[in-house]
């Protein structure tokens, strides 16, 4: 017989691997990251989105992937949100450029999240290779 972890053991391991990096929860440039810290915010987002975010839920509760949201002036916007992922590599945050930036139905997000994210990742050294629009900016790993 398998050992199967319960649905209510399932989100409490996924809300366990969340909280060490809820320190990149922050505003900059008067944009919102905020780390997706539930079973539930996952299946809204990826309702919401229309993509496979809720895909990764595995990942998370393995402690390999992060999912995370940005969104203009505290998410008044919509045509300014988007989501992203974060692989977790030797306790490393690494970028997860297959996904890249992605708005509503997978669609790639405006050059202006672009550079905030740019700067995010800069201050929180997550490593990446690159991000679209900002290609000639980037420096390789």
């Amino acid at each position: 017989m398998k050992n199967e972890l319960s649905l209510i053991e399932k989100t409490e391991l996924f809300k366990e691997q969340i909280k060490k990096y809820q320190f990149l929860n922050q505003i900059i440039n008067e944009y919102d990251f905020k780390v997706i810290d539930t079973p539930d915010k996952l299946l809204e987002l990826s309702k919401k989105m229309k993509n496979a975010a809720r895909e990764y839920f595995d990942k998370i509760i393995a402690g390999e992937y992060l999912i995370l949201t940005v969104c203009e002036n505290h998410c008044g916007s919509e045509d300014k949100f988007t989501n992203f992922g974060l692989r977790i590599e030797d306790s490393n945050l690494i970028f997860d450029e297959g996904v890249n930036l992605k708005m509503y139905q997978n669609k790639t997000a405006p050059k202006e999240i672009a550079m905030v994210f740019k700067k995010f990742v800069d201050k929180n050294n997550i490593q990446y290779k690159e991000i679209k629009y900002l290609k000639q900016e980037i420096v390789l790993l």
